[in-house]
């Protein structure tokens, strides 16, 4: 089906400078009626440094990755008698509960919402929400002594939904807020002293601000 889906248009150079490497390519239908046919093809990229600092067992991506998907409806949207820009509202409420949903399966854990804000791509409004949970970390795999058990490292997740062309691009950037060595004390309640840590990972303090200067940038490039 992806053949027949235009791919998002996703700025490879600045991903992989960022340390992103590509992780798979989905399309999926988002609706299907008799009348319209709303199918979304997304493109994944995850931090591989970060996977192997939080590995896991329990989760589909890296706890620092992205994505780009972009909608395609058939009738096209050209036909309809209003723009993507008038019903981005309407829109990215739509793609907030499929968003939430794709995040539970996706293994995240203790997913807590905020509200949809407004958000500006330069001349352009579009709608930006973001989501704080807990990445499973597996801790056989970053505690010596672990013969068992799951780590919960915090995570935020931002996306945003923008008019493009004559549909929608949903983008969207996660990225862990909280360090192994306070998941460990957390999880296994004795103090670092008191175990042997194979994997070490503090939170970069610019990942917000790396975040959002992604969201802002997709759909801008020429394709």
């Amino acid at each position: 089906m992806s053949d027949d889906v235009p791919a998002p248009p996703v700025p490879e150079a600045a991903l992989a400078d960022a340390g992103y490497e590509f992780a798979g390519d989905d399309t999926t239908v988002g609706f299907d009626s008799r009348f319209v046919t709303v199918a979304v093809r997304t493109r994944f990229y995850d931090d591989p440094a970060v996977a192997d600092a939080l590995p896991t067992t329990d989760a589909d991506r890296a706890a620092r990755a992205c994505f780009v998907s972009r909608c395609h409806f058939r009738p096209g949207f050209e036909r309809a008698p209003v723009s993507p820009a008038a019903v981005v509202g309407f829109a990215a409420e739509q793609a907030r509960g499929e968003f939430l949903a794709d995040l539970r399966d996706s293994g995240l854990r203790d997913l807590e919402a905020g509200p949809t804000r407004r958000f500006a791509f330069d001349d352009v409004e579009g709608r930006l929400f973001e989501v704080d949970a807990h990445y499973p970390v597996d801790a056989t795999a970053a505690v010596a002594e672990a013969t068992s058990g799951t780590l919960r490292v915090p995570v935020r997740v931002l996306a945003a939904i923008r008019p493009w062309r004559d549909t929608f691009l949903l983008a969207g950037a996660a990225y862990p807020t909280g360090s192994l060595v306070d998941a460990v004390a957390a999880g296994i309640g004795v103090g670092v002293d008191r175990v042997t840590l194979t994997r070490s990972f503090d939170p970069a303090p610019d990942a917000r601000a790396a975040a959002v200067a992604f969201l802002r940038i997709v759909g801008t490039e020429t394709e």
